[in-house]
């Protein structure tokens, strides 16, 4: 559909229609960004070469993002975001996937300023044990581009580099000793299992994410409110749009 001409909005549109997606999935930008990655051996490589043919080993010296200068928010993002009423930063990369499409023109901006709700799920889970090649890759990959920018691969350092944009924070269960600090840093946080394909209960990560609220929450009291297996889940109102920077970078 791309080779016909179509714009990466309107093939999105239709793979998530295809798909049975209930949602408006808007790709971050219609221009072509690419995450690449600098190994201490001197390669150049695509983050999925880096994550799929090197397994995440080789040392990471740094990271770019490729046809940012360029690139534009694609028709209805920034829209998006003001009209929200919640905005959700996912569990996804923060190097590889959320960078860009935060560091597009405008939307950090618009994030900061609108009147919705931002909440960050924590990507990082470091009590757990990883399962799992593919989880492992992940999990290298996601350190490993952290640690080129000096950033610890923990949750109290991903809730600090999203500090700034006010998002509250969802932290897992198993790291809720790391609670106390990300507080002490100024940023709001709940405690919720976040790995539901190791049997975590939704209805808790439902009510964290979309939860009301910006003031400091005692988290002893929110882990007793929602213990492990217990929870109501908030209703959802307003427009939902998930805005994806995986079908512009991969």
């Amino acid at each position: 559909m791309l080779r016909d001409g179509a714009g990466l909005a309107a093939v999105t549109a239709r793979l998530a229609a295809g798909m049975g997606v209930g949602v408006r999935v808007l790709p971050m930008t219609e221009a072509e960004v690419s995450t690449t990655v600098s190994t201490g051996d001197g390669c150049e490589l695509s983050y999925q070469e880096f994550l799929v043919r090197h397994g995440a080993a080789p040392t990471v010296v740094a990271v770019r993002h490729d046809g940012m200068s360029g690139a534009r928010p694609a028709p209805g993002v920034i829209e998006a975001i003001r009209a929200a009423d919640v905005v959700i930063i996912g569990p996804s990369s923060p190097c590889a996937s959320v960078d860009p499409i935060l560091g597009l023109s405008g939307v950090w901006e618009a994030i900061r300023s609108c009147a919705a709700d931002v909440v960050a799920v924590t990507p990082i889970v470091t009590r757990v044990p990883v399962a799992g090649t593919g989880e492992e890759r992940r999990a290298a990959a996601r350190a490993a581009l952290l640690a080129a920018e000096g950033v610890p691969a923990t949750a109290t350092a991903i809730a600090a580099r999203y500090r700034d944009i006010g998002a509250r924070f969802v932290l897992d269960t198993a790291d809720a000793v790391e609670a106390s600090e990300i507080l002490a840093a100024g940023v709001p946080v709940r405690v919720a299992g976040t790995l539901l394909h190791r049997g975590a209960p939704a209805a808790p990560l439902l009510d964290a994410v979309l939860a009301r609220q910006r003031d400091r929450v005692d988290v002893g009291t929110e882990r007793a409110r929602f213990p492990p297996g217990r929870g109501t889940v908030s209703e959802f109102k307003g427009r939902d749009a998930r805005v994806s920077s995986r079908s512009v970078s991969e």
